[in-house]
């Protein structure tokens, strides 16, 4: 019995050296993995690409052209150096052959992790590259669009239409150019789209800054049509106010030289039978041609009424005025339709009109989009003093003739 327990403790006593020895060699190799250059270089390389995956997957992708063209050159010379680290890994790897047993495997599943990490990092930054330029191209594309919709719009809506020394002949030809130009662009305009979309649908990182830019060059396209049809509506009314101030002094002088011929050619006492029967004759032909030009009269009288108060879009507003919309508008704020009728508060910023709607909403828009109805109290005026010359030379012809 002596002899059985005296085998057990020997063989408890084997069991203890074996573990010490283990956990000895075991404690020896993890003071060696913590000491050696080789495992440390490891872990440093470990280190700075799982730093570099956090850098890249939290890196923004710009907003505009500007931005997007920073990040672009800026992660070009990360790609570089990310590529160039190939060299360290391959160090690392190289390093596996000087290490065996314990150690080897312990390595060997760090290495994994390593060769793993670098390869997520590797293709997640060849990703950024092709990421980065796609929206660069697409961004450069879409800004080309929107400056030449931007420069249209704003040549729109600073145009003074109160200006009478305009020159209608050759904003008309602008308008004739304007239109083509919009034919022609809209293929270049929706290949630009297409691109965006593309993008889109292929999960592209930046799809919200590609949508937004999407959406923008919608707005700017939609809202130049819409500046067209106020373009063609001003051109219309412009041109009517300025023919009907050219066509009045012609009638003012016309009527202005008949009184002349009145008061001087007939104005004589003494003259021969012959002479007097001369005088009747033209006397004649002279009510002929004032009754000719009482159409005339009449018609600029009838045009007053529609003539819009071109001058009243600069001046200050003394009072509110009612402005017609020629076109539709929307906003953050607000929402206009085509044909409504808002009211005017502040007319003095050209680019934001100041105004109410009928349901009380308050807000601003380009003044280029409203109409200030007519008619014009400039051309009543004018028409009705033309009236008045008119009767005071039939007056005058009546006299003389009696």
């Amino acid at each position: 019995q002596s002899q059985d327990l005296h085998r057990r403790v020997q063989q408890v006593h084997e069991k203890w050296v074996n573990i010490r020895t283990l956990l000895q060699t075991k404690l020896i190799n993890i003071l060696s993995i913590h000491t050696n250059p080789d495992f440390k270089f490891l872990a440093e390389c470990t280190e700075w690409v799982a730093k570099k995956l956090t850098q890249l997957k939290e890196s923004a992708y710009g907003t505009d052209m500007q931005t997007v063209k920073v990040e672009y050159d800026r992660h070009q010379k990360e790609h570089k150096v990310i590529d160039q680290f190939q060299g360290n890994v391959e160090k690392c790897r190289e390093a596996e052959v000087k290490f065996h047993g314990e150690e080897l495997k312990i390595y060997g599943e760090r290495m994994t992790i390593l060769q793993k990490a670098y390869n997520e990092l590797l293709v997640l930054s060849n990703k950024r590259v092709s990421d980065l330029h796609s929206l660069y191209d697409f961004m450069q594309a879409a800004h080309a669009e929107l400056t030449w919709l931007n420069d249209r719009e704003d040549k729109e809506s600073g145009r003074d239409w109160s200006d009478k020394n305009l020159k209608l002949t050759e904003v008309e030809q602008y308008y004739e150019k304007l239109m083509s130009e919009l034919e022609k662009r809209e293929t270049q305009f929706s290949s630009v789209m297409d691109r965006g979309e593309s993008l889109i649908i292929g999960h592209h990182s930046a799809s919200q800054v590609i949508e937004a830019h999407m959406a923008a060059m919608q707005n700017k396209w939609a809202w130049l049509l819409q500046l067209t049809l106020c373009l063609e509506t001003h051109l219309k009314h412009t041109g009517t106010s300025h023919r009907f101030f050219h066509e009045c002094p012609v009638a003012e002088e016309f009527m202005g030289q008949k009184e002349e011929i009145l008061n001087n050619h007939f104005a004589q006492v003494d003259f021969m039978l012959e002479d007097g029967e001369n005088l009747l004759k033209e006397m004649q032909q002279l009510r002929e041609e004032l009754a000719g030009h009482e159409d005339e009269v009449q018609r600029l009288i009838e045009a007053s009424q529609d003539i819009v108060p071109l001058r009243q879009r600069r001046e200050r507003l003394r009072n509110p005025v009612e402005a017609i919309a020629i076109c539709k508008y929307s906003s953050t704020n607000i929402n206009i339709n085509r044909d409504e009728v808002v009211t005017v508060k502040d007319n003095t910023n050209q680019k934001a009109w100041k105004f109410t709607t009928s349901r009380g909403q308050a807000g601003e828009a380009p003044g280029v989009m409203f109409l200030l109805p007519p008619p014009d109290q400039e051309a009543v005026d004018t028409a009705e003093k033309l009236k008045r010359h008119y009767d005071r030379v039939i007056t005058l012809w009546q006299k003389k003739h009696l």
